[in-house]
């Protein structure tokens, strides 16, 4: 937008209502700080639930990311309040309207439509508790024996 009054013009004055209008060479600069407006999506983050301010029911709390920003602000409504405080110093993964400011790469902002308290690390089952699930499944078979007598053959 500016390229062009930058290449040719040090000054540039143009008739408004019998007034005039300078734009400087600094004009650059001053677009380019001009703020952007945010941009909203809706979306999901997981993180650790801290520091729940119910204050004159402002219904805030903090959620820090694994990865991405240090923080985000996140605004829950208030029949989410037993989730919100379930969560507190557990991992959560928060649903809503994720805000980010102009072109910043991570969200500042969540208004939150839903709370899901995810499950201790502890308590996830590992892969390898499957072994021996299905005993039987392949009427006595090996599974070596049930995949060659199954191959689709060329």
């Amino acid at each position: 937008m500016v390229a062009p009054l930058k290449k040719n013009l040090v000054t540039l004055s143009e008739s408004l209502k019998n007034e005039t209008l300078e734009v400087s060479q600094n004009i650059e600069q001053r677009v380019e700080e001009m703020p952007l407006p945010d941009q909203v999506e809706l979306g999901s983050v997981r993180g650790s639930l801290d520091l729940i301010d119910l204050h004159n029911n402002k219904n805030l709390f903090k959620i820090c990311p694994i990865v991405g920003a240090k923080s985000i602000k996140c605004h829950f409504p208030g029949e989410l309040l037993q989730k919100a405080v379930s969560g507190l110093n557990h991992f959560v993964k928060v649903y809503g309207e994720i805000h980010t400011k102009g072109n910043d790469q991570f969200p500042y902002f969540i208004q939150i439509y839903d709370i899901e308290v995810l499950p201790e690390p502890a308590d996830i089952p590992f892969l390898s508790s499957l072994r021996g699930f299905a005993k039987g499944a392949y009427s006595g078979k090996s599974t070596s024996e049930h995949i060659i007598d199954n191959r689709d053959e060329w």
